[in-house]
């Protein structure tokens, strides 16, 4: 039994060992000892009962099937699910981020894909579509011993709690660390590991896209918990790296963009329709309570 819960509102847990033995190891931050009141059940192996009559998808050729049992309120309940190959990188993308945004959704906060880190009393949120720079732009700002990373990656947003990482760990692919002191962080083995995937990111004009994920520890770089008094501002990344501050509009725009085409991309294996509209309602509610602050203490 492994059980998890995030910033104590977002509780699941796995039936049994879930052969995802990666992704355990990087969510021992948020592991507890009993799955907390509303826990989503997962199971995550091919031998489910519930699994043999659904018929199989396909991502990118690899074959996968789920399914999702409610309660009677219409609650989510228990999710099965199973991989042929690359099971951890579809359970956490088809699986878990899409649950945790639905449970973000319901607790007034947001899912999104972005780079968070503090320097003095302002909170810089960069937003980006995958590979923008997002993480290269935030290592660049951490050479400064005033700046703390708070979250890369895949983030939640819950009210009274800021921005928070589901995993606690740093994305990086060749591009992001060249030419920065933190390469000289990684292996030789790292360094070869980072090389071979951008060779096949090219190849496949990233089509297939790998990265290097590593604790913010293993480069040295110190992370921290955000806090809601801060003043929080939304930046985008442009393409020749530049920043751009965002205005409520804009957030709204570009962050509900992203989710749905997350979720053109990533086969729905929920019965109901993407909470878009109450993910918009909280966007706006955030928007209120720091974009117009920031501007009004400028």
């Amino acid at each position: 039994m492994y059980a998890y819960t995030i910033a104590g509102k977002l509780p699941f847990h796995f039936d049994r060992s879930p052969h995802l033995p990666d992704l355990i190891s990087k969510l021992q931050h948020v592991r507890i000892q009993e799955p907390a009141a509303g826990s989503v059940l997962i199971q995550c192996h091919g031998a489910a009962k519930a699994l043999r009559d659904i018929p199989w998808k396909f991502y990118k050729g690899i074959p996968w099937k789920a399914a999702v049992t409610y309660d009677a309120t219409g609650k989510i309940e228990k999710i099965h699910f199973h991989a042929v190959f690359f099971q951890q990188f579809l359970f956490y993308r088809i699986v878990l981020l899409p649950l945790l945004w639905r449970l973000a959704v319901q607790n007034g906060g947001f899912y999104l894909l972005g780079t968070v880190y503090r320097q003095h009393d302002a909170v810089s949120v960069l937003f980006a579509k995958p590979g923008a720079g997002k993480t290269r732009f935030m290592l660049t700002q951490l050479l400064n011993p005033a700046c703390r990373l708070i979250g890369d990656g895949s983030l939640l947003y819950l009210p009274g709690k800021g921005f928070l990482p589901v995993i606690n760990e740093i994305e990086l692919r060749w591009k992001t660390i060249a030419g920065l002191p933190w390469r000289q962080k990684l292996s030789i083995v790292q360094k070869g590991y980072l090389l071979i995937c951008h060779l096949i990111s090219t190849m496949t004009r990233r089509f297939i896209s790998f990265n290097l994920t590593l604790p913010p520890e293993k480069l040295g770089i110190t992370s921290e918990k955000d806090s809601p008094d801060l003043t929080h501002g939304v930046l985008f990344v442009r393409k020749d790296g530049g920043l751009e501050a965002m205005d409520e509009n804009e957030i709204r725009e570009r962050i509900m963009n992203y989710l749905t085409e997350y979720h053109q991309h990533y086969f729905n294996i929920f019965d109901q329709e993407p909470p878009y509209k109450s993910t918009l309602d909280n966007i706006f509610t955030f928007c209120s309570a720091f974009i117009k602050k920031e501007r009004n203490n400028a």
